[in-house]
C-alpha cells in the first residue's frame, strides 16, 4: 500500500508491505489484518485475508508500479495510520 502523500514530489513513493501469509500467532503490534468478508475488503482489491505490515516500509520508483489493485476506506486508512505511528514510535 502506498503510504506517502499524493502531494509528494519526485519519482519515488513510500510503501508498506501487504502479506497474504496469515499466522495469528506471529502477528505484531504494527500489523493490521483485513479479513475476507469484512467491510472494505472487496474495495481494497484483495483476494484473501491479508496483513498490512506497517513496520515493513520501502521507497520505490513510481515507474515500477503497474497499476492500482484497489482502495482502502478512510476508516481502514485511520487504522493503518495508527499502526504506522506505533511502528515509527510517533505516539
Amino acid at each position: 500500500i502506498i503510504i506517502s502523500s499524493d502531494k509528494r514530489k519526485g519519482d519515488d513513493v513510500i510503501v508498506a508491505f501487504i502479506s497474504s501469509v496469515f499466522d495469528p500467532g506471529r502477528l505484531q503490534e504494527t500489523d493490521f489484518v483485513l479479513r475476507k468478508g469484512e467491510e472494505g475488503f472487496t474495495k481494497a482489491g484483495l483476494k484473501v485475508t491479508s496483513i498490512f505490515k506497517m513496520d515493513k516500509l520501502a521507497t520505490i520508483d513510481k515507474a515500477i508500479i503497474l497499476g492500482e489493485l484497489g482502495v482502502v476506506s478512510k476508516e481502514i486508512l485511520q487504522k493503518l495510520d495508527e499502526k504506522l505511528k506505533i511502528a515509527l514510535d510517533l505516539c
